[in-house]
């Protein structure tokens, strides 16, 4: 079973100078893997910084950037090997308030201090990823492939993107749009990329274009495209484990929880405000489909929701019945000393529990995740908290 540790190191240009910013001074470092609301990952680091820095990174924050490495080891081998998890330039974004008391904390009987510092907060987006996304499009497609529509305003992402069905479109006018997130928002509101929702999401190292449908897909390179979360009884060894290991022959990475450290949500309310959706276009075409979550009930009335169709494209209702089902159970749960890097969009999310849970079984998507990485001994050690939905296409 393997267990992992981190180590952050952040600096910053202060007088034409790198400035390291102390990783002892760190007390808290977050990041926010929010799938479903968001396209990027945002960090959140809280530590103490020289004064004189702080108010330089206030009056420079439209113009300067900050460095940030997170390299990963494992915690019990022979042989310390660091890997990078994440290494690149970050915006950073804090309060505006400039020290106030700069004359009496650096009057003439401490000029040469240098443990006057200041406990901020720093929220950071990676520069890169911000500048990815942001593109001026305006064009018109004439009989051209979905696929190849997507691709003509993305090909300087590395992108991971699951299969799109192969459709011609006779005609598309793009009109003016500033980024791609606009863009694939725009092509999938005039002809559904998927039968769910679609899901774009920027991260370090890929672009995600996928399904809401748990599928796996899998990157060039990984072998291994399963996670299986095993929970237990409390009371079994197996559930204490921490970390995760591999499963060669099954080619899935094992997590170990107990019944205790996972928490349900199942929604029992949708089907009894409505149990069928009508999409209707402008022309007054439409698209019915059924919506049942719990056990039908027996004679019970038709409820309908309606919903007007963005573009007239009528197969949204499609969308938007998968997205409620998918919404239809979430499980959170929280582990420490993961391999986090493997947590991601693509890889297929299957939770095996023991007998008594059996009806909440199943393939499920990657909601949110949130990384918190918290000093332990010179190092970081990490709790990964994790949201996933119930992946149900019908």
């Amino acid at each position: 079973m393997d267990a992992f540790r981190y180590n952050i190191n952040m600096s910053y240009m202060y007088n034409n100078k790198e400035y390291v910013i102390d990783s002892t001074n760190i007390t808290n470092f977050v990041i926010d893997y929010s799938y479903d609301t968001r396209n990027m990952p945002i960090l959140f680091v809280t530590t103490s910084i020289d004064k004189k820095v702080v108010d330089d990174m206030i009056k420079n924050s439209r113009t300067k950037t900050i460095i940030l490495t997170i390299s990963k080891y494992t915690k019990d081998s022979s042989i310390t090997i660091q890997k990078n998890y994440i290494h690149d330039e970050f915006m950073y974004f804090l309060s505006d308030d400039l020290n106030n008391v700069d004359d009496l904390d650096y009057s003439d009987s401490t000029a040469n201090s240098k443990d006057i510092y200041r406990k901020i907060t720093i929220g950071m987006i990676d520069l890169k990823l911000m500048n990815n996304n942001k593109k001026l499009i305006n064009e018109v497609f004439i009989n051209t492939n979905l696929l190849d529509i997507v691709l003509k305003n993305t090909s300087h992402m590395n992108l991971l993107i699951e299969p799109i069905p192969d459709l011609l479109v006779p005609r598309l006018i793009i009109p003016p749009l500033t980024s791609i997130s606009k863009y694939i928002k725009f092509i999938d509101s005039y002809n559904s990329l998927y039968p769910t929702a679609y899901r774009l999401f920027y991260d370090f190292n890929r672009t995600y274009l996928l399904s809401s449908a748990g599928n796996n897909i899998p990157a060039k390179g990984e072998n291994i495209n399963s996670i299986i979360i095993n929970v237990s009884k409390s009371t079994t060894a197996d559930s204490k484990v921490q970390g995760m290991h591999i499963d060669k022959p099954g080619k899935a990475y094992i997590i170990e929880l107990s019944d205790t450290d996972i928490k349900c949500l199942e929604d029992k309310a949708t089907d009894i405000s409505y149990n069928k959706i009508i999409g209707i276009a402008s022309d007054g075409t439409y698209r019915s489909v059924d919506l049942t979550l719990q056990t039908p009930v027996k004679n019970s009335s038709e409820k309908v929701r309606i919903e007007m169709m963005t573009n007239d494209n009528i197969k949204q209702v499609d969308n938007i019945k998968a997205d409620i089902l998918n919404s239809s159970m979430s499980l959170y749960f929280a582990k420490t000393e993961l391999d986090t890097s493997i947590l991601t969009l693509n890889r297929k999310f299957i939770v095996k529990n023991y007998a008594r849970l059996y009806n909440k079984d199943g393939v499920f998507i990657l909601s949110s995740k949130k990384e918190i990485y918290t000093p332990d001994n010179g190092s970081f050690i990490l709790t990964t908290m994790i949201t996933l939905k119930k992946a149900i296409v019908s």
